[in-house]
């Protein structure tokens, strides 16, 4: 029987188009975001594998809610799973705000063979400048697959833009580069590939 240990780290810097601060007690946001990426580089570095591979990054459904001052509770349906997050401002004033926001859910990640199931976790640091917000975020996955032993370390760099439309409403865009240095028994191998991420959130409740 094979050990199964799958470690995802996130490293880098990321420029995104998510604001750090929290939505105010009370208040609901549904948010959505599709990503695309480089399809071929996916294709050519990972022949066989299905085309969704890596639209696992897909927000296809987000809510958040506003629990408490400073602190909110999100709910994300992915494209290969979901996961629930609580994110946090640890400093915040009228034109800068930093928060955290650690997150675990479960998921699956498709192959040629079928789905590998996973357990993930993450941790997410935020960083925003008055209404439109630049976002600088260091994390890490740590998947438990039931089948082969894979290790991957992931290096994220982009950059993009939310902007406010009104209170906790806005549009973000992101751009960027994603890469892979993998490892152990039946690995894919390194690969890379550049991505493009568009999102809307709408939010409502107490002011």
């Amino acid at each position: 029987m094979k050990k199964a240990i799958f470690l995802m780290l996130l490293n880098g810097c990321i420029f995104t188009l998510e604001r750090a601060r929290t939505i105010p007690p009370g208040s609901y946001a549904a948010y959505s975001e599709i990503s695309c990426a480089g399809w071929y580089t996916i294709l050519k570095e990972m022949e066989g594998y299905p085309y969704y591979t890596y639209c696992f990054g897909a927000k296809l459904l987000g809510i958040k809610y506003g629990f408490s001052e400073k602190r909110e509770l999100t709910m994300e349906a992915m494209g290969n799973g979901w996961q629930v997050g609580v994110k946090q401002e640890i400093f915040s004033s009228p034109s800068f705000c930093f928060s955290l926001k650690p997150s675990c859910g479960y998921f699956g990640f498709p192959e040629p063979e079928g789905k590998r199931k996973m357990v993930g976790l993450s941790i997410i640091e935020e960083f925003t400048l008055k209404k439109t917000s630049i976002y600088l975020g260091m994390g890490g996955f740590y998947f438990l697959p039931d089948t082969t032993v894979i290790w991957d370390i992931r290096f994220t760099n982009g950059i993009g833009l939310y902007h406010l439309l009104a209170d906790f409403t806005g549009l973000k865009l992101e751009a960027g580069y994603m890469g892979h240095i993998m490892g152990g028994e039946e690995s894919l191998g390194n690969v890379g590939y550049f991505y493009l991420s568009f999102g809307v959130e709408m939010g409502w409740g107490e002011k």
